[in-house]
């Protein structure tokens, strides 16, 4: 519509848009863009090479390329194309993006990280995005990282969250996540927080990944603030899961379970359950207060 008329242009940008998520991906040739409206809304753009052009496919709440409308755009490059598809129709101050994911293979060591975001730097020109919170992928080099204050108003921006999936054949559903926080990880003064989802037991990986965050925190104690936080779905409860032998019930509305303990190294658990499923959080015993005015603040987000 902002490209239709100049009347309309004005109409569109004199009125405030927010979007939920937004997903760019790229990888061998091919260009994501995903726009999520809602639960399971989204518009779906995939830009595949063919021949001396590209190959659009453009879709509404399906993943597959066989309900898409199709259009060949000649002398042209998928990611030239996506990046300009996406700049038209998202890099405004009237459209606030909450949550922008980027998917990008080419950006995983220092020399193609710099030459790729050079690459999109220059293909968008002055043009920014307005994001509330940026994900990534974990193996993204941080050198990459650098060029978001170029892209995104970064006055909006109040966290990077990197992302990692453990997936395994048994199961492809993910049944249990961690967080990882510190104080003083940032990337040009934005927080930077780690999640790992996993899709295996999570007593199995609870054990290691609790055994590496006690590591840290050892190792560096009060010089920052740390925290991991480990989540886990109700539905184990079907499958009959438990912990520390108390076994989640999601029939019961008002079951309800909390622990807290500290160790002798001097971390804090702080561990609740309801029929929704148990979170727990590990954190460094001194910063204790700090901890809790931080989630105060997220949940009020």
């Amino acid at each position: 519509m902002r490209n239709t008329c100049h009347v309309d242009r004005q109409i569109v940008d004199s009125t405030k848009f927010r979007i939920p998520r937004v997903r760019f991906g790229y990888k061998e040739d091919k260009c994501l863009i995903c726009i999520y409206t809602g639960i399971e809304k989204f518009l779906r753009l995939e830009i595949q090479k063919c021949g001396k052009g590209v190959v659009l496919y453009k879709s509404e709440n399906s993943p597959y390329l066989t309900d898409a409308i199709r259009k060949f755009i000649p002398s042209t490059l998928s990611l030239n194309e996506g990046l300009l598809i996406l700049k038209s129709l998202l890099a405004h101050k009237s459209i606030q993006i909450s949550t922008m994911e980027w998917e990008l293979v080419n950006a995983d060591t220092k020399i193609e990280s710099i030459k790729f975001g050079k690459q999109i730097l220059k293909l968008l020109g002055t043009s920014k995005f307005c994001v509330k919170e940026l994900e990534l992928m974990h193996n993204i080099d941080d050198s990459f990282l650098d060029f978001f204050p170029k892209f995104c108003d970064w006055n909006q921006v109040k966290m990077i969250r990197k992302l990692a999936i453990s997936l395994y054949s048994e199961n492809m559903h993910l049944v249990t996540a961690h967080d990882y926080h510190r104080i003083g990880d940032v990337i040009s003064g934005k927080p930077i927080c780690y999640q790992h989802y996993c899709t295996n037991d999570p007593r199995d990986d609870l054990e290691v990944f609790l055994f590496i965050m006690n590591g840290y925190m050892q190792e560096n104690e009060s010089d920052k603030l740390h925290w991991t936080t480990h989540r886990e779905p109700s539905h184990l409860a079907r499958q009959g899961k438990e912990y520390d032998g108390q076994r989640f019930d999601p029939n019961n509305k008002d079951y309800s379970y909390s622990e807290e303990h500290r160790s002798s190294n001097g971390t804090m658990g702080y561990t609740r359950g309801t029929s929704c499923g148990m979170w727990t959080n590990l954190y460094y015993g001194d910063h204790e207060k700090e901890l809790k005015e931080i989630h105060d603040v997220s949940f009020e987000v």
